[in-house]
């Protein structure tokens, strides 16, 4: 056996495989389809059936199933036919498959908020406001010997950071080393 013989029997495989994995959702929408042909009093062919199965078969079988049961109690317009067609079937599916796609995203965020909500009342330290931060640190900074209270472009404790870009874990960190600078000269003041 050649190469090319072993590719194409490889690729023979590979597609019987497919077939294979794809047949019992392919089973499940001709069942769905024989039940809405027979809700709807249609005589619908077998080639129909599998026509349309294997076209519908590639999207999800709750989306299927929801579409299916919708078409079931709609009532027939004027002239349309008993059986409906593809695309109206297609449409039908993506709709479906649309308001599950929103449903979950929207479950998703709900479970991110709680989570953040619950996240905030374990570690309500971390999310204080900056404002309130900001005046904790301006009032500390008041309280500081002139030499410390210059308010220029740089904080000398923090290697030459823009205060206006401190977060406020860094503007606690450095409203910390203030206090305990003010404490080391009250104590040598006070000795």
């Amino acid at each position: 056996m050649d190469n090319q013989d072993l590719t194409g029997h490889r690729n023979d495989q590979t597609a019987i495989l497919l077939r294979s994995q794809k047949q019992p959702q392919r089973l499940r929408v001709m069942q769905l389809l024989t039940v809405l042909a027979e809700a709807r009093q249609a005589a619908v062919s077998p080639q129909t059936l599998e026509l349309y199965s294997s076209e519908l078969a590639r999207h999800q079988a709750e989306d299927i199933d929801a579409a299916v049961r919708k078409l079931m109690y709609c009532r027939r317009e004027q002239g349309e036919t008993a059986f409906p067609d593809l695309a109206t079937l297609d449409e039908e599916i993506r709709g479906f498959a649309k308001m599950r796609r929103q449903n979950l995203a929207r479950e998703f965020e709900h479970r991110q908020q709680e989570a953040e909500a619950q996240r905030r009342m374990e570690h309500p330290e971390d999310y204080v406001p900056v404002r309130d931060i900001w005046a904790e640190f301006m009032e500390k900074r008041a309280a500081a010997p002139p030499s410390m209270r210059r308010m220029n472009a740089s904080c000398p404790h923090c290697n030459g950071v823009e205060l206006k870009n401190l977060k406020p874990a860094d503007l606690r960190a450095l409203a910390e080393v203030i206090e305990k600078q003010q404490e080391a000269g009250n104590a040598e003041n006070a000795g």
